[in-house]
């Protein structure tokens, strides 16, 4: 049975190992300002671009979808999000959804669930970064968006950022 599974998968094995090969020089060798293969840039402060999100009031109840990008200027391959947490105050379940589509018909591409177990200390905020194992193609003219849920029994305030690149030949 193990040989069949092998001989049935092999080819889909194949397809991700192009696209993973033909992504990674790319990604590896980009730093942010060239030309080829950039992180995309807020172009006013120069930082990849960064969107605020509250959640709900309801617990597990997603906030609204707040704009990352109106319109990718290029196709665009997301490798990462980050999420500073500018309100937090205990241990908290979170769930994060990246989304593509028009305002009000947003569908989710990418959705995470995790755990933050932190302190009360004043000044205390936490940035977390997911970096995705493949990353995901979003289409030339896709508009970018992202909306949080949580436990915290309120609305939170985050800070979140999708970490693209664009110009890659793939």
């Amino acid at each position: 049975m193990a040989n069949f599974y092998a001989i049935s998968v092999a080819p889909q094995i194949a397809a991700v190992k192009a696209v993973v090969d033909a992504i990674l020089p790319a990604v590896v060798s980009t730093s942010s300002g060239t030309s080829t293969g950039a992180i995309v840039e807020d172009t006013n402060t120069g930082t990849p671009k960064t969107v605020a999100v509250s959640s709900h009031l309801n617990d597990n109840t997603f906030g609204e979808w707040a704009e990352i990008d109106a319109s990718v200027s290029d196709d665009s391959w997301i490798c990462s999000v980050t999420v500073f947490e500018v309100g937090i105050s205990a241990t908290s379940r979170k769930c994060l959804e990246i989304g593509t589509g028009a305002a009000l018909s947003e569908v989710p591409i990418i959705r995470h669930s995790f755990n933050i177990d932190s302190a009360t200390d004043a000044g205390y905020k936490i940035s977390t970064v997911f970096i995705l194992p493949i990353p995901i193609k979003v289409a030339l003219g896709t508009r970018i968006s992202a909306r949080i849920s949580d436990t915290q029994g309120g609305v939170v305030a985050y800070q979140v950022s999708a970490q693209y690149y664009q110009g890659l030949e793939i």
